[in-house]
């Protein structure tokens, strides 16, 4: 068994989602020269109002009307919505960016009621304010064409011949030169055509005649063009205008975030990281990464790092619209040891870093990380602490040195090449041995470009130190523990 999930005037649909629109409606194409309307709501079919008018006819049959311009971002977050829903029912999915997807049911339990079933899909989707018609039938393009005709109930089909017989030819969209022929030939339903002889209709119209047979035998079970990736939980909103406060943009991030941990707790998921996206007017974009200090499905936690961080949010635009996309996780459970604590709230943690970054800047608060450099106290800030490896620590060797931040600066005597006396405020003497020297260079194509001689010596009077020569400058880096 296959079923479709089919949202109905899908482009209009995606524009009109998070939009409280009770009256006339229609989506217009913007690249077409006189903005040709591509769908309207049944509002507006009742005041005459149709597919293919310019929004200039149909401001005349309704002045009141609301027209929209395609939003592609949004089309793609309800496709992906599409796509979620059919894999909680199968792993084989289907889906097609005119706004249905095909999930084959074969993994279903047996005895499974199908109405019930369908009738579920359409209950799920109604939440998250999307309007779908449900077919259901033993091939896929039967599921296809029984979901484009179940206008207020879900279509069951049992009986293939009996449900495809009366049917307008038109159900089948035919390309326009074989309907031309088939309205000559005096073809209206779909019974008429496959009352034809079916060598003979192949052997005049071709193979797409031969194709449209295929599609309504009941027969011919097509494979399906399986989703690979994974559905992002995503949501995109264009305002119509440029705002100039935060209010708007919270107003909408917090509706996001109530229909996306609706989505998550569905399939047992948390909040990992968010992504927000600022469009602006200026055809660029702001965006921001929040990584969650732990995971978490609850929407306060989430809309208060949101809040924090668009508190004192300057742009340099106004912004146009945004974009919220969560990247999930399964709940973590961490089984700490005897003598380990936990914070006791690490998101409100997380959200006294996100105050501070706002304070003091974004590059300024994190936690301190090495590069892979040789450089000395080479470090960024990231956002948050690293996973450690599997498996015991590595060992660790030689002796620990204690460096001094900043270096010292010290005089030092050298002879044949090696240092022999030094003269600073941490260590005076002469030296006794002396190992070096360690050449270290890196950064030679830009502007912070570095050259380093470093020795490692130890004095007459005792004491193990590391010192550096750069530019004829001389510093004490550090000293060693001796145990």
């Amino acid at each position: 068994m296959f079923t479709c999930l089919l949202a109905p005037s899908f482009r209009l649909q995606a524009a009109l989602r998070w939009r409280d629109s009770r009256g006339s409606a229609a989506v217009v194409d913007e690249m077409s020269t006189k903005a040709v309307i591509l769908e309207v709501n049944r509002a507006a079919e009742a005041r005459r109002i149709f597919a293919g008018m310019t929004a200039t006819q149909a401001m005349a049959h309704d002045p009141r009307i609301l027209i929209l311009p395609r939003a592609p971002e949004q089309e793609s977050c309800l496709n992906q919505l599409l796509a979620e829903r059919g894999l909680a029912l199968s792993p084989e999915v289907e889906l097609s960016p005119e706004g249905f997807c095909v999930i084959n049911l074969h993994n279903v339990a047996a005895g499974t009621c199908w109405q019930q079933l369908a009738d579920e899909q359409i209950a799920h989707l109604r939440e998250q304010g999307v309007v779908v018609q449900v077919g259901m039938a033993g091939t896929p393009d039967l599921a296809i064409l029984a979901a484009k005709t179940a206008i207020t109930h879900a279509a069951i089909i049992y009986d293939a011949p009996a449900f495809v017989t009366p049917l307008p030819l038109l159900a089948l969209e035919p390309g326009e030169a074989l309907r031309a022929i088939l309205q000559d030939w005096g073809i209206r339903t779909v019974g008429d055509f496959l009352a034809l002889p079916g060598s003979e209709v192949t052997e005049r119209l071709g193979a797409e005649a031969q194709a449209l047979r295929r599609k309504v035998s009941g027969q011919h079970k097509r494979p399906l063009e399986l989703l690979r990736t994974p559905p992002t939980y995503s949501e995109a909103y264009d305002f119509d205008y440029e705002v100039d406060t935060t209010e708007p943009l919270l107003f909408v991030l917090r509706r996001f975030l109530d229909a996306l941990c609706t989505r998550l707790r569905t399939v047992y998921r948390v909040a990992q990281t968010l992504h927000l996206t600022i469009p602006l007017d200026d055809r660029s974009r702001h965006s921001r990464v929040f990584c969650i200090p732990s995971p978490t499905a609850e929407i306060e936690v989430l809309f208060r790092i949101l809040e924090t961080y668009l508190e004192t949010l300057q742009l340099r635009q106004r912004p146009i619209g945004v974009r919220l996309c969560i990247e999930p996780s399964l709940p973590t459970r961490d089984q700490l040891s005897l003598f380990e604590s936990a914070l006791r709230d690490p998101n409100l943690f997380g959200e006294t870093l996100a105050r501070l970054k706002a304070l003091l800047g974004n590059n300024a608060v994190g936690v301190p990380m090495l590069r892979d450099s040789h450089r000395p106290d080479d470090f960024f800030l990231a956002d948050t602490f690293p996973t450690p490896p599997p498996g015991p620590p590595a060992p660790c060797h030689g002796l620990p040195l204690r460096r001094y931040r900043p270096a010292e600066p010290v005089s030092v005597q050298t002879m044949n090449g090696q240092p022999a006396t030094l003269e600073s405020a941490v260590a005076t003497g002469n030296i006794a041995q002396s190992m070096g020297p360690y050449r270290l260079s890196g950064h030679w194509w830009d502007k912070e470009s570095w050259e380093t001689e470093e020795w490692d010596i130890e004095l007459t009077e005792g004491g193990l130190y590391r010192i550096a020569r750069q530019d004829e400058r001389w510093t004490v880096e550090g000293c060693y523990d001796v145990c």
